[in-house]
């Protein structure tokens, strides 16, 4: 910051921290939202893959891949 390379020990009186530090509230206001939204789809999952397997009883997939050790999700 231009602050500090002018020589103020610290940057808080520089306009642009206040800038800053107006400006962050707001963005981290967005990415709490952004991740409630996330954590309400994933919260939701086990209910809509519960519903899935009611409707369908026959596994979907299975645990395993190269080297399969096949069986079902623990």
């Amino acid at each position: 910051m231009e602050c500090l390379r002018a020589g103020h020990p610290e940057g808080d009186s520089c306009p642009d921290s206040l800038a800053v530090y107006r400006r962050k509230p707001a963005e981290l206001d967005a990415l709490i939202g952004e991740l409630r939204s996330v954590r309400a789809q994933v919260g939701a999952q086990p209910a809509r893959a519960e519903a899935a397997a009611l409707e369908s009883p026959e596994p979907r997939c299975e645990r395993g891949g190269p080297g399969g050790r096949g069986g079902s999700p623990k």
